[in-house]
This record gives structure tokens, C-alpha cells and sequence, in this order.
């Protein structure tokens, strides 16, 4: 159903945001080959972007440099064209504390 209001949307749809992934693996919200199938138009997968979690859920033992948090920084313009940035959590390299975002 939602498939068919963004393809047949009598507005464009520029981005199509999904989230709640908590995946500690940063691939997973910058690239889409963990997506094999091809059950997904590729129109949608044109506008998708993962949003990663800004939470430590799931994620708790891995070692903090390896986890993917962070937020989706998203603009679209006055002619339509959508910007997307992660900004991911920045880790401390000497003492791996966590050191909050980097915007």
C-alpha cells in the first residue's frame, strides 16, 4: 500500500526515511547490499534513506568505536533536489568515551 502512494503520488515523493534498525554495522545505513531481493521498486530504493539510532539499544558490548549511532541530517531545496548527511556519534580514540554528536 505505501509502495503505491509514493510510486503514484500525484506530488513527487523526494525521500522515504526509515529507522528503528539499531544496527551496530554503519554499512547498513550507507549502503543498501544487505537488501538483496528485489522485492523493492527501484524508484524506492532511489529515495531511501536509514536513519540510524541515536540509542545504544542492541548495541550494548560492542565496543563503543564499533557502534553505528548517530541522527539523519535531511534538507530538500527550493528545486526539489534532497540532501542527506549522517552525522554519526563521535568516539574518543584514546579513551573510547563516547563524546556525544558531531555535527
Amino acid at each position: 500500500m505505501w509502495e503505491n502512494i509514493v510510486l503514484h503520488s500525484k506530488v513527487e515523493v523526494k525521500g522515504l526515511f526509515a529507522g528503528h534498525f539499531h544496527s551496530h554495522d554503519k554499512n547498513v545505513y550507507t549502503e543498501f547490499n544487505w537488501l538483496k531481493d528485489n522485492r523493492y521498486n527501484p524508484k524506492i530504493l532511489s529515495i531511501l534513506y536509514v536513519c540510524p539510532a541515536i540509542s545504544i539499544k542492541t548495541q550494548i558490548g560492542i565496543p563503543i568505536q564499533d557502534t553505528a549511532r548517530g541522527f539523519l541530517d535531511t534538507h530538500i531545496d527550493a528545486t526539489g533536489e534532497t540532501m542527506v548527511h549522517i552525522n554519526w556519534m563521535e568516539i574518543d580514540e584514546s579513551s573510547g568515551n563516547d563524546l556525544g554528536l558531531c555535527l
